[in-house]
């Protein structure tokens, strides 16, 4: 509940981008926090050939029914199919499963497009849409950490000049790391005249990339569309002026897909 302290046993962390997310490094990771003996029957259990991956996935929930633990996915977009449904077989039973079972266990799942999860899971998903970047504070402590020796000139600047970078980049977490990134390359030049040249760097383009890598022709379309509006528009108007490239183009179900990974609001 909000504003409830909670006492945590242990927190795994695992990435696509650094660590990977599979269940063999979820399994492991979790054995990793137990003590013995229970560290030892769960790797047992992971290597069995006699367990099915349901009950591999069951010895381990209840495990970690004994206390409190965190188990967060970071950027599992980058294991889901087209529908938003996890790849990997074995991962999926793990989220399906830790999902409906006791509250030892808490998973806490980042992802850039919805998970669509069959039912009855879906009763389960609890989905914290982030529309906007950090807070000005946080922000510029983001900032201050990328720069923990103050070697980029980063660190040590006044609140108030580091609140301006982070206002100017609305918040977005990426973009705060690519000025920090120009900042290193630059240090003999102050933060305002970096944060000037910014939108003029190849830089936004991976930011553009970043966001928008998943999405397909169709979507593309409607985005252009509705950027040329510059408005809130009813479908009609973005119907008709994607006619002319894509005859027979179900708009609304496009639409309904770029307002499930919030790059449409409605």
């Amino acid at each position: 509940q909000p504003g409830e302290s909670l006492a945590v046993n242990g927190i795994v962390y695992l990435s696509t981008r650094t660590t990977g997310v599979t269940l063999d490094r979820v399994f492991t990771e979790c054995a990793a926090l137990m003590e013995e003996p229970q560290r030892d029957l769960l790797l047992k259990a992971w290597a069995s050939g006699a367990l099915p991956i349901e009950e591999k996935i069951r010895h381990l929930l209840r495990a970690l029914d004994d206390g409190v633990y965190v188990i967060l996915l970071d950027h599992l977009e980058d294991v889901l199919d087209e529908d938003g449904r996890v790849t990997d077989p074995a991962l999926q039973s793990f989220l399906a499963l830790s999902m409906a079972a006791a509250r030892g266990a808490r998973l806490l799942v980042t992802s850039r497009t919805p998970i669509n999860f069959d039912d009855p899971m879906g009763r389960f998903d609890r989905q914290v849409p982030l529309t906007r970047g950090l807070s000005t504070e946080h922000g510029v402590a983001m900032l201050r950490e990328l720069d923990p020796n103050g070697l980029f000139g980063l660190r040590n600047l006044p609140d108030e000049q580091l609140a301006r970078a982070v206002d100017r980049l609305h918040g977005v977490p990426k973009a705060l790391v690519m000025l920090a990134g120009m900042k290193r390359d630059r240090r003999l030049r102050s933060l305002d005249s970096i944060l000037d040249a910014f939108y003029q760097e190849r830089l936004v383009d991976e930011l553009i990339r970043e966001g928008y890598r998943r999405l397909d022709a169709d979507e593309l379309h409607l985005l252009t569309a509705l950027a040329v509006l510059g408005r809130p528009a009813p479908p009609v108007a973005v119907e008709f002026m994607v006619a002319p490239f894509c005859p027979g183009l179900n708009v609304d179900a496009v639409l309904g897909r770029l307002i499930d990974i919030y790059l449409v609001t409605f």
